[in-house]
């Protein structure tokens, strides 16, 4: 999670796991943050309920929807198999820091999905992005995995980032792809994840109002905020900029 409060422009990145997230928290956007929480152990992962929670303090001075809220959604099997795939590696079957529990490395991918449907770290990837009690508190704009770079560009536009690289981070190992799942396996988390894949069908429109959301109660606050400003601030405000002009001339 990364969340920019100062400036022109305010965001949060809403860190869904195994969908680039560590890629995103590596890139030069993170330096822009003024918090970043990039640890799996320490809340990195937290929903968007969560943090309008934790760190409500900010947004008492800052208007939560003056903030582009933005996640990463990925296919829902493509999901699931990434997660087989980390919990299979190696170093967590050695390591003692792990619960034993975790390694999936002795298990098909069958077994796996059995045994941990339900379990939260596989909950549906919207119970990140919207809130149950809250309707306001939810992200206004989701990139999807298979199409990330072309949906990032207009992250960088609304945000005004200029060139920002996204480098790879946390390759899993592949233990097995979607095409080796079995059809039974994949109905049960078509049925399971049918949120997610609801969304993700109705992105476009999703992400088209969104958008319109952010800049118009951006442009607002901005408004509110000249409109709130003393005399003396707006004087000060001018004899700043002049000074600046004088000294360029």
């Amino acid at each position: 999670m990364i969340l920019r409060y100062e400036g022109k422009e305010k965001f949060i990145f809403v860190a869904n796991s195994k969908s680039a997230s560590s890629s995103i928290e590596a890139s030069r956007l993170a330096n822009l943050a003024d918090v970043r929480l990039t640890n799996a152990y320490a809340c990195k992962h937290m929903s968007i309920e969560k943090i309008y929670e934790r760190f409500g303090f900010i947004f008492k001075n800052f208007p939560f929807d003056s903030f582009l809220k933005f996640a990463v959604i990925r296919d829902p099997l493509e999901w699931v198999i990434s997660w087989y795939n980390f919990r299979s590696r190696p170093s967590l079957k050695r390591s003692q820091l792990q619960n034993k529990s975790a390694y999936a490395g002795n298990l098909s991918f069958n077994e796996f999905w059995e045994s941990n449907k339900g379990e939260f770290f596989l909950l549906p990837q919207t119970n990140r992005f919207f809130s149950p009690t809250q309707p306001h508190v939810k992200v206004n704009y989701i990139i999807n995995q298979r199409t990330f770079l072309e949906d990032f560009e207009v992250v960088k536009e609304v945000l005004d980032l200029g060139s920002v690289k996204i480098p790879k981070k946390n390759r899993s190992l592949s233990r097995i792809t979607s095409t080796e799942v079995d059809t039974s396996v994949k109905q049960d988390i078509q049925s399971f994840y049918q949120a997610d894949y609801e969304l993700i069908e109705s992105l476009a429109s999703f992400n088209d109002e969104g958008i319109k959301s952010f800049r118009s109660a951006s442009k607002s606050n901005k408004s509110e905020h000249r409109a709130q400003r003393s005399p003396e601030e707006i004087l000060s405000v001018i004899r700043y900029r002049l000074g600046v002009i004088l000294q360029r001339s």
